[in-house]
């Protein structure tokens, strides 16, 4: 995006993608903590991202908030569903959240980056 704060937040949330990734394959530990770290990281980096767009007064900021909310309850659903079956987490869930995670970070999000490299407004949370 070019906003060092906001890609030092990304490149975090794929590198816990990325453990969960790895456990998964190697079922080498209970994914449970890192399943709860990328919920509990996602909402803060949400929150940051909010921010910023609030304070640039992106106009797409609503939606794009929604965005953010139906991904964070997704991300619960499934927490809540391996709390309650404990069966480990599916390849088809997985592959949601990276593809939800690459399209929202490359597409999505260079939407707002744009408005505010544009607009000439901070990044800054």
């Amino acid at each position: 995006m070019g906003f060092e704060n906001l890609d030092e937040q990304h490149r975090h949330l794929f590198a816990i993608l990325n453990r969960l990734v790895d456990l998964h394959e190697t079922a080498s530990a209970d994914p449970l903590p890192v399943l709860e770290e990328l919920v509990a990281y996602s909402g803060e980096h949400f929150h940051a991202e909010n921010l910023v767009m609030m304070k640039a007064r992106f106009p797409g900021y609503g939606e794009h908030a929604q965005e953010h909310d139906r991904f964070v309850d997704r991300l619960r659903s499934f927490l809540s569903s391996y709390r309650q079956n404990r069966e480990g987490l599916t390849r088809d869930m997985l592959a949601y959240v990276r593809e939800w995670l690459l399209t929202h970070t490359q597409v999505t999000d260079m939407f707002y980056a744009d408005f505010i490299r544009r607009s000439g407004h901070s990044s800054n949370t």
